[in-house]
């Protein structure tokens, strides 16, 4: 038979493990703080670089800032001449030679007839027959008012117009022509004497397109 006697008091004894909750708490209290400066020391170095940088970047964007502002303020400029450039380069197409049309229209103006007025008006194209974005276009109506003495005023004025309508110059210019007043001269005592208006619409130009 074996007997097996303990002599270590029960409070003695030693745990199997190699490590108890004592140890673990005592390189808790050692390590975690190590753990927590580093990395708070990490977090600060971390942080002062980035501050450096920062510095850096700023000191670099306030030498650029005036030339990006001045940069800017030339484009805008460099825009709005380029724009100025289009449209005076788009008038030699859509100009009418007005030089010889004015002298046209002398021509066809009858002896009997005076012109009193003459009004040549720009005009805008509808909405829905605006050439395309990017093309400049001239759309021109003449008026003509003047006034007759003769017996047969209207035939006198049917004639101008026909004169108009006709002309080897205006002709290929000239859309429509259209008698639009007719009337008796309230300002004069002559019987006969008639004022009128003409109206003459140019065809449009050919569309200037633009850069």
């Amino acid at each position: 038979m074996s007997l097996r006697v303990n002599l270590i008091k029960e409070p003695e004894q030693r745990s199997g493990s190699s490590l108890n909750a004592k140890s673990i708490t005592r390189i808790a209290s050692i390590v975690m703080p190590v753990a927590l400066a580093l990395l708070i020391a990490q977090q600060a170095l971390s942080s002062f670089m980035l501050s450096s940088q920062l510095s850096i970047l700023e000191s670099q964007w306030f030498a650029v800032e005036p030339k990006q502002k001045q940069a800017i303020k030339q484009t805008a400029r460099l825009n709005f001449n380029k724009k100025t450039l289009e449209e005076l380069d788009g008038w030699p197409a859509a100009r009418l030679d007005w030089n010889q049309n004015l002298a046209a229209i002398m021509q066809a103006v009858p002896d009997t007839i005076q012109l009193t007025s003459l009004r040549v008006i720009l005009e805008a194209p509808p909405a829905n027959a605006r050439p395309a974005v990017g093309s400049l276009s001239r759309d021109y109506q003449l008026s003509l008012d003047g006034v007759t003495r003769v017996p047969d005023s209207m035939q006198v004025v049917q004639a101008l117009e026909a004169n108009l309508r006709r002309h080897p110059i205006l002709h290929p210019l000239i859309e429509t022509v259209t008698v639009a007043n007719f009337a008796a001269d309230d300002a004069s005592d002559d019987k006969s004497s008639r004022v009128f208006t003409i109206q003459c619409k140019f065809k449009s130009p050919p569309h200037k397109e633009m850069r």
